[in-house]
């Protein structure tokens, strides 16, 4: 059975409560004081429920609000220099941490402003290394903040999924390829909540796979 529209309904209330005053203005209508007595309860009746409509109304604007707000608003990235832009703005944008997973990273731009933004805002940097290689262009960029305060790395050889970068203010989650180790796809996720989660997954990584901290510790990881 099809629901009722709701203006639909508030029509009806209208034409019953106007029934209502004609049918007391018949029975009341020599007495000007009885009948005014007759119709307040009513005109206070017809005040309640404006009353509680408005309030409905209110409390289902706010309900949708909060839903909408609690909705993340996922971007999809995709090709490698869009990733390398918004990874980049990213990192220039974080006042607090950054954090990231993989070994395979080649876009000097993106290492390169991690290592700025170290240098000028003192933010955290924690990588965690997958896979038994990692790129060339990583180990240099590895050998640069090694054993920096501030710095965290460790390792593990098992092949793990999927790639994150996440600040204070966003988190971005790689999507799998049909080719093992490229990166083409990603997730743009400026939810709070998604944000702790994806650095708690970090911190978690890290505590459980072996602490990279000096040199000797980089030099020992092979060379993709």
């Amino acid at each position: 059975m099809k629901k009722p529209d709701e203006y639909l309904i508030h029509l009806i209330i209208l034409v019953i409560f106007a029934g209502a005053l004609i049918l007391l203005d018949h029975i009341f209508g020599k007495s000007l004081e009885t009948f005014l007595y007759a119709v307040l309860p009513a005109v206070l009746l017809l005040l309640l429920y404006t009353l509680i409509n408005r309030r409905a109304a209110t409390l289902e604007s706010t309900v949708k609000g909060l839903l909408e707000a609690h909705i993340p608003n996922i971007v999809f990235i995709q090709g490698l220099d869009a990733i390398m832009e918004e990874f980049t703005r990213a990192v220039n944008e974080a006042d607090r941490y950054v954090m990231t997973t993989g070994g395979r990273a080649k876009m000097q731009e993106y290492l390169k402003a991690i290592e700025d933004r170290i240098a000028k805002k003192d933010v955290e940097y924690y990588r965690i290394l997958f896979g038994k290689k990692i790129s060339k262009e990583l180990k240099e960029h590895l050998l640069g903040l090694v054993g920096k305060q501030g710095v965290y790395f460790s390792h593990t050889e098992t092949e793990l999924s999927p790639t994150l970068l996440v600040t204070e203010k966003v988190a971005f989650i790689g999507l799998p390829e049909p080719q093992h180790g490229s990166f083409q796809t990603c997730l743009k996720i400026p939810e709070e909540k998604v944000i702790e989660k994806m650095g708690r997954y970090i911190r978690n990584w890290y505590a459980s796979t072996d602490r990279v901290s000096t040199t000797t510790d980089i030099e020992r990881i092979e060379v993709d």
